[in-house]
């Protein structure tokens, strides 16, 4: 669940029912998103609709685990990295964004092992 509080007050606005185990979560204040990593395998994408209304608009599928993520407010890209397995050579990342025309992408990749 994705709670969020009244910065002066403390009191809860609203709750957002995501998926479980979210280490950090990242807004890209231009285009008012909220992306929450979730370690059950997604990102949770969160729209900020107004100050008290937000809605989920997407569940992008990451590997199990990867519950940490970046947010790049230049790019605006949020990489998402899986944990380390050491049966599995490299890392494998997903990384996803906007265009400068507002377009989605998204991409898988894998970083060497170091």
């Amino acid at each position: 669940m994705l709670v969020v509080l009244d910065s002066q007050t403390g009191k809860e606005i609203t709750a957002v029912p995501i998926a479980g185990e979210v280490d950090d979560c990242c807004f890209d204040a231009r285009r008012k998103l909220i992306y929450a990593p979730c370690g059950e395998g997604f990102v949770f994408v969160i729209k900020q609709k107004s100050a008290d209304e937000y809605e989920v608009l997407a569940k992008v599928p990451t590997p199990v685990g990867a519950k940490t993520g970046l947010f790049d407010p230049e790019t605006t890209g949020f990489t998402s990295p899986s944990p380390v397995n050491p049966a599995i050579p490299g890392r494998r990342f997903v990384y996803f964004g906007h265009g400068p025309k507002g377009q989605s992408w998204q991409a898988e990749g894998v970083s060497p092992r170091v």
